[in-house]
């Protein structure tokens, strides 16, 4: 989102806007029937919000009375996400389907990605250029967009948790149920250096804003930033 608002899928009943220092409930929006996969546009306006048995709906913080929806599609959604313009969004599914929607007016089908596992988690690249999907295994498939092709996929010794973009879009992280973080090429999918660990489940991983520290956040209860090495990369 914006940065500025924490969104609260209360299940089956609403949203709730919070401001992310105070915890204080700004706003609450009721969506019967919602379940917990939500997101909000980078500018903070659309809320994508998936309707348990139902569909995505695109909600306009600014006019409650206006709703898009993306068309059904049979397998539940596990997963949703925009891109960093806001201009897409990506809807991941059971089936392993990730379909791209570009959702600037009525919401228009760019590309379907086909897998064979469901879909955990996507991550568009700053660029646009290419979205990373963990799937309910051991692998990460870099995909190009909007041709929807599949570039590579990385199969691990342990499920991947967490999947990140360098604002540059050069480089991915990808964190592991074992604790283990690799910085990956984001042209080749080739290893950048010898792989750092926790001691626990990786749960969320980010890059600083020039591309220098990655900040991981574990299940061995700590957060640690890694620094790369330039000569090493």
């Amino acid at each position: 989102g914006d940065g500025n608002t924490l969104l609260v899928p209360h299940l089956g009943e609403a949203i709730v806007f919070r401001n992310p220092l105070s915890g204080e409930v700004t706003e609450s929006r009721p969506v019967p029937g919602l379940s917990r996969h939500v997101a909000l546009s980078p500018a903070g306006r659309t809320i994508a919000a998936w309707i348990t048995n139902g569909p995505v709906g695109l909600l306009d913080r600014q006019d409650p009375a206006a709703r898009r929806e993306l068309p059904p599609h049979p397998s539940a959604v596990t997963h949703i996400e925009f891109s960093r313009d806001g201009r897409l969004l990506a809807a991941g599914h059971g089936d392993g389907l990730a379909r791209i929607w570009a959702v600037e007016g009525n919401p228009t089908l760019v590309a379907q990605l086909t897998n064979t596992a469901p879909v955990n988690q996507a991550s568009f690249s700053p660029d646009g250029r290419r979205l990373a999907t963990i799937h309910a295994v051991t692998d990460v498939t870099m995909w190009t967009l909007p041709a929807g092709r599949s570039i590579t996929n990385l199969a691990f010794s342990s499920n991947a948790e967490a999947v990140s973009f360098s604002p540059d879009s050069a480089r991915l992280a990808v964190g592991t149920r074992d604790g283990s973080i690799r910085l990956l090429d984001a042209e080749t999918g080739l290893e950048l250096v010898p792989h750092w660990t926790h001691r626990g489940t990786i749960y969320d991983l980010k890059f600083s804003p020039y591309s220098q520290l990655v900040a991981s956040a574990s299940g061995d209860m700590t957060v640690v930033h890694f620094r790369i090495e330039p000569a090493r990369i």
